[in-house]
């Protein structure tokens, strides 16, 4: 092989290397980029004086609907005891997800849980508390967040993560949510440079 293609060959494996870093370095940004949910109405682990007609769920990305598989969205709302008082049928637009309720249902404790899927179709899981008090709505008690109530008052925190892992696999997990692109990106275009360098005086010492 003449020296000419040598110097060809080297170049090609070391640009298809950068361009492999670079592709690398952008991949982790899409993916992680996911949905999660931003804002509730009612608010969650919030006391409120009525039901309100509907829950309303916003999240950072618009949601994916595709038609015939409506139910891949869904909000539950039930009582302490597990009945549910939504109506079944959730409703995306756009970021919002929302779910009527029968109002009837009066004062307690009401779980949401939510399942939806972003716009790049990752699965978002999740639920929160809140509560509705007569009091709240008759001045006989100011409306507060429940985490500021007495200790054995209900609780509850929003968990719109998967299911946690432990040891090695956690530590994992959290190297990787939190790994930056541009090391990647800059070593892609070190590559180049080096490449284009090693190119030159390759060719300088052949004449």
């Amino acid at each position: 092989m003449s020296i000419a293609r040598k110097i060809k060959s080297a170049f090609g494996a070391i640009v298809a290397l950068a361009l492999a870093a670079l592709m690398v370095g952008f991949g982790s940004v899409g993916a992680s980029a996911h949905a999660e949910l931003t804002g509730s109405n009612p608010i969650a682990d919030s006391v409120i004086g009525m039901l309100p007609p509907t829950v309303e769920l916003t999240f950072g990305e618009p949601l994916m609907v595709v038609e015939g598989s409506e139910a891949a969205n869904q909000i539950t709302v039930t009582k302490a005891d597990g009945k549910r008082i939504d109506i079944r049928t959730t409703t995306v637009a756009d970021r919002v997800a929302s779910v009527a309720l029968d109002t009837a249902a009066g004062e307690g404790v009401y779980t949401v849980a939510y399942r939806v899927v972003s716009e790049d179709g990752h699965p978002i899981e999740g639920k929160f508390k809140f509560e509705v008090s007569v009091a709240a709505q008759s001045g006989e008690a100011e409306p507060m967040p429940i985490s500021e109530m007495p200790s054995d008052a209900p609780t509850a925190v929003i968990a719109p993560a998967p299911e946690p892992r432990e040891g090695a696999e956690a530590e994992a997990d959290e190297d990787n949510a939190g790994a930056s692109p541009w090391p990647w990106i800059a070593g892609g275009a070190l590559l180049v440079v080096a490449a284009g360098a090693a190119v030159f005086v390759l060719r300088r010492r052949n004449k």
